[in-house]
């Protein structure tokens, strides 16, 4: 019987190596392509991303995410803040990037312009 119990611990013991393995390589070769997005589909995400972040600023200035005490409502306070200009510089970064995107994108479709009409 003993022999049994160890032949199939190791049967399984393989079968989920060569699982793990095959989940691993399909895992890293998933997360290492990545598709390159139109001028249009990148401006769109980052201007989506400032939305969001400006969003999560403006509840942090509206409310605490909990009840606050007054020991420890200027400790509360000061981290909101914190939190809250974290989200701002965060907004004003996708922001810059989505104008960045889209001078880029006006750049190339004039250059393309100039090109057609020198013909």
């Amino acid at each position: 019987m003993f022999p049994l119990s160890r032949r199939s611990f190791s049967l399984r013991y393989l079968i989920n190596l060569i699982w793990g393995t095959v989940l691993l390589l399909f895992s890293l070769t998933g997360c290492s392509k990545h598709h390159k997005k139109s001028p249009q589909l990148q401006i769109d995400f980052y201007e989506s991303k400032a939305r969001h972040y400006r969003t999560l600023s403006d509840l942090q200035s509206l409310s605490p995410p909990y009840s606050i005490n007054r020991a420890t409502r200027f400790r509360i306070h000061n981290h909101l803040q914190n939190m809250r200009m974290v989200y701002l510089m965060e907004a004003k970064k996708f922001s810059k990037l989505a104008e960045k995107a889209r001078d880029q994108l006006n750049l190339d479709a004039n250059q393309s312009l100039e090109t057609k009409t020198e013909f």
